[in-house]
């Protein structure tokens, strides 16, 4: 299993924040999960711009399958990615 904790890169300066993901880092290694920290440099600019587009017209009712659509492409990209 693989997790990944999004954050923007200036909160890894905070020292509470660091704390707080280390004690994630433990319950992750004690449960076998690959973990790891994603900030926003370490995604691609056209994903970004994908996560806001499909976040603003995820509920947009003239397009009812666009959600799992989307949702669908993205975690193939996402994939890639991690």
């Amino acid at each position: 299993m693989t997790a990944r904790t999004v954050k923007p890169a200036a909160e890894l300066e905070d020292k509470r924040t660091i704390e707080k993901f280390e004690i994630e880092r433990r319950y992750r290694e004690s449960h076998h999960v690959d973990w790891g920290i994603i900030t926003g440099l370490d995604i691609p600019d056209y994903v970004v711009r994908n996560i806001e587009w499909v976040h603003k017209e995820f509920h947009n009712e003239d397009v009812p399958d666009l959600g799992p659509f989307v949702i669908n492409q993205l975690q193939s990209s996402w994939q890639n990615i991690c």
